[in-house]
């Protein structure tokens, strides 16, 4: 599960590294994305209002109750992926 200062760790390091990072999970149809703020999108990357996509839960909390399909991260135009955020913060975050 990842904690709130986790994912604090993972905001900052897309706001220095001018960075989006997208979370896609699976069977749901809502993103959770971070670049300057963190909130959520549609899969047509239309912002959508957090409770609407996400109820009450706090964003480490939304990543605790859904299991990952892939997280996108853009960064000076290229496009990469990963599996895990495990494999997020060893590959850039360290």
């Amino acid at each position: 599960m990842t904690s709130f200062e986790e994912l604090q760790n993972i905001l900052r390091w897309s706001r220095e590294n001018n960075a989006k990072i997208k979370i896609f999970f699976e069977k749901y149809p809502y993103v959770l994305a971070l670049d300057k703020v963190i909130h959520a999108e549609d899969y047509e990357e239309r912002n959508v209002s957090w409770i609407y996509a996400f109820g009450s839960k706090q964003p480490h909390q939304v990543l605790g109750s859904f299991s990952i399909k892939k997280i996108i991260i853009k960064k000076n135009n290229k496009i990469l992926e990963v599996k895990s955020l495990q494999e997020l913060v060893k590959r850039f975050i360290h």
